[in-house]
């Protein structure tokens, strides 16, 4: 007995069960990006460029982030204040920067992600992402010399140390 009532309890509680369905809304930054292209080289050993431009659409009234990273899902991106306009040009030094922080090191090459979304916004999905194909600046050091002791004295202000290299070496 007690067998058949555990067995309609059981019966009444999957036929009282419904499916619940959620409408999941995700949130889209609908920003089309312009340039540069997709796939595009960005060689910073290049001296006969200046920078770099990114633009996309439109211009943002909260401003845009130029979001960068070396995984497609841009987890630990680097985020780049882009202004409120629809390009944004990154000087070689900045790109360096940038690209260094990202874990590229001295001239080697990566492939990165970026896109654009508006500032206080970038937790929303990317409407666009491209790729960079980027190489980072090879430099050589100069100065000071391998393993040279160097003395910082506060008595001593005045000291300098210089320090050199070679972007071409």
């Amino acid at each position: 007995m007690k067998h058949l009532l555990y067995s309609l309890v059981g019966i009444l509680l999957l036929a009282g069960c419904k499916e619940d369905k959620y409408n999941v809304i995700v949130p889209m930054s609908d920003i089309y990006l312009s340039a540069p292209q997709d796939g595009t080289t960005i060689d910073l050993n290049d001296l006969s460029t200046d920078g770099y431009n990114f633009s996309w659409d439109k211009s943002l009234e909260k401003g845009a982030k130029l979001i960068l990273c070396a995984t497609r899902d841009f987890k630990n991106p680097v985020k780049v204040d882009a202004g409120k306009s629809t390009s944004f040009t990154m000087s070689v030094l900045a790109a360096d920067q940038y690209f260094s922080r990202l874990g590229i090191k001295a001239g080697q090459e990566a492939l990165l992600y970026w896109t654009v979304k508006e500032t206080g916004n970038t937790t929303a999905a990317a409407s666009d992402v491209r790729t960079i194909h980027v190489k980072r600046m090879s430099t050589k050091l100069l100065l000071p010399e391998d393993m040279t002791e160097i003395a910082l004295a506060e008595d001593k202000p005045e000291t300098a140390v210089q320090f050199e290299w070679d972007t071409e070496g």
